[in-house]
């Protein structure tokens, strides 16, 4: 995985606005982020299974896909 991957998912799972706007506009909330086009097409199809051969875990696949991870349960 990327720096620049693990810095979206990271900021998936502790932005809530981020979130949001990767939820509504995948493209645009990724604008800023120089990320490999394999990287990119993933996040941009929210394609689960490619994201996990990148090197994300499951669960964060499933939490920053979602928005859902904002306690201190949810860590790497």
């Amino acid at each position: 995985m990327s720096p620049e991957l693990e810095q979206v998912m990271n900021r998936l799972k502790t932005d809530l606005s981020f979130a949001a706007s990767y939820l509504e506009s995948p493209a645009m909330a990724l604008k800023e982020y120089k990320l490999e086009s394999n990287e990119y097409e993933a996040l941009v199809a929210r394609d689960t299974k490619a994201l996990q051969l990148l090197g994300v875990s499951y669960k964060n696949v499933r939490a920053g896909e979602s928005g859902s991870c904002y306690s201190n349960s949810c860590t790497n």
